[in-house]
């Protein structure tokens, strides 16, 4: 995520409010105002959540690492579907850690590290299974940050550990075109109550999907807050191709598919990959 406005390419209103209000705050849209929208809007989501609670059970783990957690929704579905093992959740948001710490307070087998899974591991967990659910894979915007990944899950498992990795298939970068340009707003109710709008706009081209938000405010901190979400599309060939260059094997595919918003409909890959095989 990038804090200076030169690196990010912005388009309509975005450009418009910034010239007009030069000291509107960019921050990171996995913080603040932003994740509180996302809490509301990704908590529920349940539509991956069958296809990675069978793949687990097919693997049997006792300890499970939960990468780009957030606020452990993938955590909850895995106990709430009978996972009776440790998991451990990873993030690089203050916000997230902050939620999940609160959702899980009462959860010994459920913890979180603070940590960018770009990097070695900080933490000294060696788990049976790593999950990534999702798209969360589309956050990395080149091959080499997906063999970071990688990495990563390689020190993070045991000899012949297990990865679930959500991506789509390869037949949905075309349909993304219908999104570019769009703009719409949602209510959005915050910490205090007020009922405030967000503003999204989309921009794609060439796997490279933009996506511009905006927050109003009603009080000093008016006219509000912007943040910038940049993803890389991955298809699901390329991110098995990266995963035997990085030495595991695809075992198994659960094919599911989103059911809301503008991907409504469009099918995902549940790869089920092993390390050193």
């Amino acid at each position: 995520m990038s804090d200076t406005w030169g690196e990010e390419p912005l388009f309509g209103i975005f450009r418009k409010i910034k010239k007009l209000y030069p000291k509107v705050p960019l921050i990171s849209f996995y913080e603040g105002d932003f994740h509180l929208y996302l809490k509301k809007a990704a908590w529920p989501q349940q539509w991956d959540i069958g296809a990675i609670c069978k793949l687990t059970r097919q693997v049997g783990p006792d300890t499970i690492i939960e990468l780009g957690c957030g606020e452990g929704r993938i955590t909850w579905n895995l106990l709430q579907d009978g996972f009776s093992g440790r998991i451990l959740g990873i993030d690089n948001s203050i916000s997230a850690e902050e939620g999940f710490r609160e959702r899980f307070r009462a959860e010994p087998r459920a913890e979180f590290a603070l940590g960018d899974i770009t990097q070695p591991p900080r933490h000294s967990t060696t788990a049976d299974l790593v999950v990534m659910g999702n798209v969360t894979v589309n956050s990395f915007l080149n091959d080499d940050d997906v063999k970071a990944v990688f990495a990563h899950m390689d020190r993070s498992l045991t000899a012949h550990g297990h990865a679930i990795i959500g991506v789509y298939q390869d037949s949905v970068p075309e349909r993304f075109t219908q999104l570019s340009g769009a703009m719409d707003a949602v209510q959005l109710t915050d910490a205090n109550g007020v009922q405030r709008l967000l503003w999204r706009g989309v921009d794609y081209q060439d796997r490279d999907f933009r996506q511009n938000y905006f927050i109003e405010y009603q009080d000093s901190r008016h006219p509000g807050v912007l943040g910038v979400l940049r993803e890389r599309i991955w298809v699901s060939s390329e991110i098995q191709a990266l995963a035997e260059e990085s030495g595991f094997t695809l075992r198994d595919v659960e094919t599911t598919a989103v059911d809301q918003g503008g991907a409504n409909g469009w099918p995902v890959d549940a790869l089920l990959l092993q390390k050193g095989s």
